[in-house]
């Protein structure tokens, strides 16, 4: 189960799951709440089998930068402790949800996704704004590629480890069809 992975929270306030915002069927997993100069991290420790990637969904609702110029409230993505995204929200302090992607060599990596807070204040601040002040991450998906077209552990041959493998794995333990 995804209880499995090696997750890890970090800074001011953990990981919460969100049913009242997200990009697939019923939920997402939002930043924790935090106040002014704090951050909420969320980590996963992975390890490959050979090259792949990895994809999610984003949705950031925070303070935001009247001119864009400025990086207020937002959502950095680190791998390895190099940053690879560093995402706010749009003019009216919320975002679409986004799709992030990148490469990622074979061996163990550390993704660190950390919702940041500014010094606070401001007219466009989710106090004045109304915004859910969080960052919201959905479908993440961790792809490795094998030479022979098959990955190890892919029971259903999505070319994707993920939940439903272990879905079917545990039904055939269990005898259920």
């Amino acid at each position: 189960t995804i209880n499995n992975l090696d997750w890890g929270f970090s800074g001011q306030s953990n990981w919460l799951i969100s049913n009242e915002v997200f990009n697939s069927p019923t939920s997402s997993i939002s930043s924790g709440p935090i106040s002014d100069n704090e951050q909420s991290s969320l980590t996963l420790n992975i390890t490959l089998p050979s090259p792949g990637s990895i994809e999610f969904a984003y949705k950031i609702s925070s303070e935001y930068s009247p001119s864009g110029d400025n990086f207020y409230d937002g959502l950095i993505f680190l791998i390895d402790g190099q940053e690879y995204g560093r995402f706010q929200p749009e003019v009216n302090g919320d975002s679409p949800w986004n799709i992030f992607s990148t490469e990622l060599s074979q061996g163990s990596h550390e993704l660190i996704w950390n919702y940041v807070k500014d010094g606070g204040g401001g007219s466009t601040d989710c106090f004045n704004t109304g915004c859910f002040d969080a960052a919201f991450l959905d479908d993440l998906k961790i792809y490795a590629y094998q030479e022979n077209n098959f990955l190890v552990g892919d029971l259903n041959q999505d070319f994707l480890l993920n939940i439903l493998d272990v879905v079917l794995l545990v039904n055939y333990v269990l005898g259920v069809d």
